[in-house]
């Protein structure tokens, strides 16, 4: 079975770079089909203005900026976490082939959490996504980890990485299964990734540079 996992031929530094770019396109692209419930929104009628075309489609707005900054988080923590790339195995294009899959299913909950809102186990599938997308996330940091040749040593992954998308990760699925019986109390959850977010990026800035990483001049 390890034998369906390894390259007959290393990967060029070529292929390394389509892989890298590939995945940087799919995760714009899934951005931008967040955009796509709004334009289906009628433009004003007589007697309408935007403000209240605006207001009556608040719950798409919403749920199109909320999943924009965090579809937006998760490709900056992946860009962080493949930053340096210099190989990889087929092991980890699966990996990050799971990842994108799950970026892209995002959009469909994304929809349905605007249009609805987030009861009806729309909640649950909504943050299950994103504990899939975050747990996926950190089985890839971990291989990546066990995998010292795949990235230089500067770039090598830091544990604190690693807690702190497993921290995410454990936090919405409890969101998700909030959301099973209190999705209004989960769906203002979802805010609690913002400060997340900031307590992450504070503790990596505090960090003192890896060794073999040049300095400032």
């Amino acid at each position: 079975m390890a034998k369906d996992f390894a390259w007959r031929q290393p990967p060029t530094e070529e292929s390394v770079s389509r892989l890298v770019n590939f995945t940087d396109a799919v995760a714009g692209i899934a951005v931008t089909l967040l955009i796509l419930p709004l334009l289906e929104i009628e433009p004003p009628e007589d007697g309408q203005t935007m403000w209240s075309v605006m207001s009556a489609n608040s719950g798409l707005i919403l749920a199109f900026l909320l999943s924009f900054v965090i579809t937006l988080g998760y490709w900056r923590r992946h860009h962080r976490l493949m930053d340096g790339l210099q190989s990889f195995t087929p092991l980890l294009v699966a990996f990050n082939g799971a990842w994108l899959l799950a970026l892209v299913f995002l959009q469909f909950p994304s929809e349905f959490l605007g249009r609805v809102g987030p009861e009806g186990g729309i909640l649950t599938v909504y943050a299950g996504t994103l504990a899939a997308i975050t747990w996926i996330g950190v089985v890839m940091a971990i291989y990546l980890r066990s995998k010292p040749d795949l990235l230089p040593p500067e770039r090598r992954v830091e544990d604190v990485q690693i807690r702190w998308a497993a921290i995410t990760g454990g936090y919405l699925t409890l969101t998700a299964l909030v959301g099973l019986v209190a999705p209004e109390v989960g769906l203002w959850g979802l805010l609690g990734l913002i400060p997340l977010g900031w307590l992450e990026s504070w503790q990596l800035a505090r960090m003192p540079p890896p060794e073999g990483t040049p300095s400032a001049a």
